[in-house]
């Protein structure tokens, strides 16, 4: 039987990646006005984005890089995922309201990606020392904070979390799906890669030191 989920929006994103990643042949379909994916099987029906993922997982010839190769492992990709669905799902809640709702939803998001950022100034990828479900779960809305929302002031406190999202974001099949990493500054340009900031911040110091010479 063919694998088709019909998805929209993030898990449109998510479920891209995690096939190319997974080496699973499956078949995306777009729908706008869907409230949660839909994938038919030969035994049933799921129309959660985690059930979907981890049992597209349980198919792939890298079920134990992706699920972890034993209970506890399973177990911390199953953490890190629920915490973050939680996470993400907060930030959008009631934001548009009020200004006080604003303020709230920018300090709790902010708070959790220090924390994300804590956890990864000790380790490498979530869960374990290679990419999981649990890290393209989290990258796909990282990746958004990054090139929409958080300029280099915000970065410079999140210098793990930063690695991270790069050594994710550069992993070729990631990469297909999701482009080059791109990164937003307070002028409301993208750079395409963070360390064409420093490059070209490092260019503009040299021109202003060779100015100064000449004068």
């Amino acid at each position: 039987m063919e694998l088709q989920v019909t998805t929209r929006g993030f898990d449109k994103q998510f479920f891209q990646t995690l096939s190319n990643f997974s080496k699973i042949d499956l078949k995306i379909n777009d729908i706008e006005d869907l409230t949660s994916p839909i994938l038919k099987t030969e035994y049933g029906t799921l129309n959660s984005t985690i059930a979907i993922a981890k049992y597209l997982c349980s198919l792939s010839p890298i079920n134990n890089q992706l699920l972890g190769k034993n209970s506890f492992e399973n177990a911390i990709v199953d953490q890190w995922i629920g915490m973050s669905q939680n996470a993400f799902l907060s930030f959008n809640t009631n934001s548009n309201t009020n200004n006080n709702n604003v303020s709230v939803v920018k300090k709790n998001r902010l708070t959790f990606l220090r924390y994300l950022d804590s956890y990864l100034q000790k380790n490498t990828f979530f869960g374990f020392e290679r990419i999981s479900l649990a890290d393209i779960y989290i990258s796909i809305p990282i990746a958004d904070l990054f090139k929409n929302v958080l300029d280099e002031n915000y970065r410079r406190g999140l210098r793990s979390l930063v690695r991270w999202y790069l050594t994710c974001a550069n992993n070729s099949t990631i990469k297909n799906v999701l482009g080059e990493p791109i990164f937003y500054d307070k002028d409301n340009q993208v750079l395409s890669n963070e360390n064409n900031s420093n490059n070209n911040n490092n260019n503009n110091n040299n021109n202003n030191n060779n100015n100064n010479n000449n004068n």
